[in-house]
């Protein structure tokens, strides 16, 4: 079931994690870090472009280097002159970016009259050891089983002790409300690494296939023992008593839990307690894994819970977060020591990219042990990139800020991703194969209630007549769980949180009047 590669992971995770633990690092040590990391900034990118790319044969940044006739001086001399994110600039205009797409493998690379089709594994670290895969629920719409490197979460650890720092939050009981995926590792272990290990950890739904779950309890077990971490108690997000009740609890006995979640997750939770006649002041939520729109925010706001965004992807780990004082919603501050981002410029039409809005952003990771190799790597994501800091975001250095972030290349609700390419021929070709109707009767949309809660809306033309609601989820749900193995686990999820709503209306044109299968980010 297992490659000896990930046998032998496993081992030195086990002899890893001790060693690891033994050396907390205080919200002292971990500013020091980051402000040293963030002097040493440029030193840091050309050492990670040098053995990562130049020095790695296989590197696909090589290809588009070469294509762009741009060496290692080259870039350190842009670098010098200009600094990393002018540099950045530079090189994307050159054509040394990658999309989401080439990223994945989907489409071919294609820069100088010349082509290549590239693997995500081709992106893989040649620096990082495999310790365990973080395989997670596919918030990027493919199976992200990425290797992790317990000296990555070292690197991490102090971003993350910073942030809680920032916000006075050391030693406040710590919860986790999240599937029970491998990926879930790294977070926690990253907390108690700075003296913040949880209290409790929630499982919305545990991971479907075998394999994965052999993995994922094998790996949790071995964390989980070495860091003295209780077991993951069930709570589905269809029922939130459990965790209402945990964190009711808290507040009795004086305590101010942090609770780490969705979004549309902490929101349904606060209107179930809202319902009860019960708030939660005092509560506050580290919400990842889907956009904090201001209906999602003012949602659990009203309930007196506090609600703190973070910026990652599966990809990419952990790469902003919201530091006080910030203005929008979901504004987070990038982790500047670890991260560069810019904006792509269109130089020419992209089918995927958003119509009007934020632009495309492009990811470049510092951190020698990550897991991939980021360099102008586009993730699917847009967004208003910002200058300016204050307070202990600015002492930190992190004076570049990112809102009205979304996803275009991908759907996202409760916390889980599915592709648009996969969609497509749900929407265009089973949906009317099965019900009637051709590919213009039917549409998804990727929304949110006014309370901020996630939905799928399936459109549905009244022209294509009487159809039974129940089997047209049953078929949607089937038909994607199809596509690919770990869509089971997904479609599973959104299934329990009963994400899939349908009406009966004509599929709607988008501002360009464009008739798209799938249209994201249909906010109320």
């Amino acid at each position: 079931m297992f490659a000896w590669s990930e046998l032998r992971g496993l081992l030195r995770l086990a002899t890893g994690l001790p060693r690891f633990l033994a050396s907390p690092i205080s919200p002292d040590q971990a500013i020091a870090a980051i402000r040293d990391r963030v002097a040493r900034r440029e030193d840091r990118f050309l050492r990670k472009i040098e053995q990562a790319v130049f020095r790695h044969p296989e590197s696909p940044y090589l290809r588009l280097m070469e294509a762009a006739g741009c060496d290692l001086d080259d870039v350190r001399r842009l670098v010098r002159e200009d600094g990393v994110e002018a540099a950045l600039e530079r090189l994307a205009r050159a054509g040394v970016y990658i999309t989401w797409d080439e990223f994945k493998g989907r489409v071919p690379v294609r820069r100088g009259g010349r082509e290549w089709r590239f693997h995500e594994r081709d992106f893989d670290n040649p620096a990082a050891r495999e310790y365990f895969r973080s395989s997670t629920s596919g918030s990027s719409g493919t199976p992200v089983r990425t290797r992790m490197d317990l000296d990555e979460l070292e690197e991490a650890a102090p971003n993350w002790a910073a942030w809680f720092q920032a916000h006075l939050w050391m030693g406040r009981p710590l919860v986790f409300w999240t599937p029970g995926h491998t990926g879930l590792a790294s977070r926690y272990l990253r907390c108690a690494k700075f003296g913040m290990p949880y209290r409790k950890w929630f499982v919305t739904m545990e991971v479907k296939a075998l394999e994965d779950r052999v993995r994922s309890s094998a790996v949790h077990y071995l964390a989980r023992r070495a860091a003295g971490l209780s077991r993951p108690e069930p709570a589905p997000v269809n029922d939130p008593g459990r965790v209402a009740g945990y964190l009711l609890e808290l507040l009795a006995a004086g305590e101010r839990p942090l609770v780490n979640t969705a979004p549309s997750a902490a929101a349904r939770l606060s209107l179930a307690m809202l319902d009860r006649g019960q708030r939660l002041d005092g509560v506050t939520f580290l919400l990842g894994a889907e956009p904090v729109t201001p209906a999602r925010k003012a949602t659990i706001e009203h309930s007196g819970a506090a609600a703190v965004p973070t910026y990652g992807t599966s990809e990419g780990g952990w790469i902003g977060a919201q530091f006080p004082g910030a203005a929008m919603a979901d504004e987070v501050h990038i982790f500047r020591d670890a991260y560069a981002v810019i904006a792509r410029e269109e130089s020419e039409p992209d089918a995927g990219a958003p119509e009007d809005g934020p632009s495309p952003v492009l990811f470049t990771n510092l951190r020698a042990a990550s897991p991939k190799v980021l360099l102008n790597a586009e993730l699917g994501d847009s967004a208003v990139i910002a200058r300016g800091a204050t307070g202990a975001a600015a002492e930190l250095g992190y004076d570049v800020r990112m809102h009205t972030i979304r996803s275009f290349r991908k759907i996202t609700a409760w916390g889980v991703t599915l592709a648009l390419g996969d969609l497509y021929s749900v929407i265009e070709e089973t949906l009317p194969r099965e019900f009637g109707g051709g590919v213009a009767d039917y549409q998804l949309l990727e929304d949110q209630d006014e309370r901020g809660i996630s939905a799928l809306c399936l459109l549905i033309s009244p022209e294509v007549g009487p159809i039974p609601e129940a089997r047209v989820r049953e078929t949607f749900f089937r038909e994607l769980a199809r596509k690919r193995p770990y869509y089971r686990f997904m479609t599973a999820l959104l299934d329990q949180a009963g994400a899939l709503r349908i009406e009966r209306r004509r599929p709607a044109a988008t501002s360009r009047d464009k008739l798209l299968p799938v249209v994201p980010h249909r906010a109320a």
